[in-house]
């Protein structure tokens, strides 16, 4: 079955486990069917650790909180349905006109995906980006390794093509489709 794996840094990927972050901002968009399952692979980043407290919360660990003995930072920790895939206009676009419609569908778009309006333009620069909506989040007890997940790649040899598949070996820069296998 096809999958996605996108890589989200440890800072973002608390905010969705915890379910502040619903919109993921890309510059693009997959281009398959909907809905489908994305796998979060929460980045390696050795001064923002990810772990899980007391209480269940994930959170960004430092020298001062450091509870947790398995870090969550170069592992799969959850995935959710991705059903809606919207396209954000290009900020300056003259079609949107200064107005309150406008002014309140920025306002979610920035509290859905916990970006501030400076945050949100240096990403996009003026461009057209895309909110990916995260639905029906399931959080793993046990984060996955990425060779759990296989991905499919072509090969030509001999002006002949075809498609092996292997395991993930790296994480993606941004996003890659991955194959599942659910038996």
């Amino acid at each position: 079955m096809k999958a996605i794996m996108i890589s989200i840094k440890p800072e973002w990927v608390a905010k969705i486990l915890n379910g502040e972050k619903t919109l993921e901002i890309r510059k693009n968009a997959p281009k398959c069917d909907l809905p489908i399952d994305v796998y979060i692979y929460c980045t390696k980043d050795k001064k923002m650790p990810l772990v899980c407290d007391i209480d269940g919360n994930i959170v960004l660990a430092n020298e001062h909180y450091a509870y947790g003995d398995e870090k969550l930072n170069g592992k799969v920790v959850a995935k959710f349905t991705l059903n809606k895939v919207e396209e954000i206009p290009d900020e300056y676009d003259d079609a949107w006109n200064y107005n309150l419609e406008r002014i309140d569908y920025w306002k979610k778009i920035y509290k859905e995906s916990c970006l501030q309006e400076p945050d949100f333009s240096n990403y996009l620069k003026g461009k057209k980006g895309y909110a990916w909506h995260i639905n029906d989040l399931v959080v793993f007890d046990k984060p996955k390794e990425l060779s759990e997940f296989n991905t499919t790649q072509r090969i030509r040899y001999a002006n002949l093509g075809f498609t092996e598949i292997k395991p993930l070996a790296k994480a993606p820069r941004l996003w890659c489709y991955v194959e599942i296998d659910n038996g």
